[in-house]
């Protein structure tokens, strides 16, 4: 199958041949990817900016790894833990998979699981034909129906982002002023979410 590969800091990235991905963990699943997109962190890997991508890329010379945390994908292969998804399923992809069972994951900190996976930084990502999801059960979204691949694939990370680490977290009220700081696809869905809290003034350069 292709796959868009980082090969290293200072080799960049390149569309190669590689393996489809297998089985490793029955909680893990397969899925084709149906759409995916390109998230502003992918540039910085490129860049060789984060030393665990940049040491996984070069473990693998000349195949490196697989970019891209955002994705549609149709599940074809399930692990034998997996009860909830099944062959077929449409599923949004979350970007952040960890194990739902430790202290971190059960106090809502799962970016601190020892298990963490982050698709496209840690393990092969989605800008591929196929992608391997660990803790499927946990990091995949059954997609609602008729909905368009290119508003679900802004579910999987841009929009969700943009709520949680902007208006979610700088506590929006309704009748505060919202500075938006860039108008990307991050900023653009931080005016679209922040809305409901009803700021009085909206301004973003």
């Amino acid at each position: 199958m292709k796959g868009f590969q980082f090969l290293g800091p200072g080799k960049g990235a390149k569309l190669c041949d590689i393996d489809k991905p297998k089985l490793q963990n029955p909680k893990d699943v397969i899925g084709r990817i149906k759409a995916t997109t390109i998230c502003g962190s992918d540039h910085h890997l490129i860049a060789g900016f984060l030393p665990e991508t940049n040491k996984l890329a070069e473990s693998k010379p000349g195949r490196g790894l697989t970019l891209g945390h955002e994705g549609v994908i149709e599940i074809v292969e399930v692990g034998s833990e997996v009860t909830t998804l099944k062959v077929g399923d449409v599923c949004i992809v979350s970007p952040v998979n960890s194990c739902g069972k430790c202290y971190q994951c059960l106090h809502e900190t799962s970016f601190a699981c020892s298990d963490v996976v982050f698709a496209g930084v840690y393990t092969d990502g989605a800008i591929a034909e196929y992608i391997r999801i660990p803790f499927g059960e946990r990091a995949l979204y059954k997609a609602p129906a008729n909905v368009p691949l290119e508003s679900l694939v802004m579910l999987s990370d841009a929009l969700p982002t943009s709520y949680e680490v902007g208006v979610e977290a700088a506590r929006v009220q309704e009748g505060d002023r919202v500075a938006i700081i860039g108008c990307g696809p991050v900023g653009l869905s931080a005016l679209l979410t922040v809305l409901p809290s009803k700021p009085s003034q909206k301004a973003w350069f």
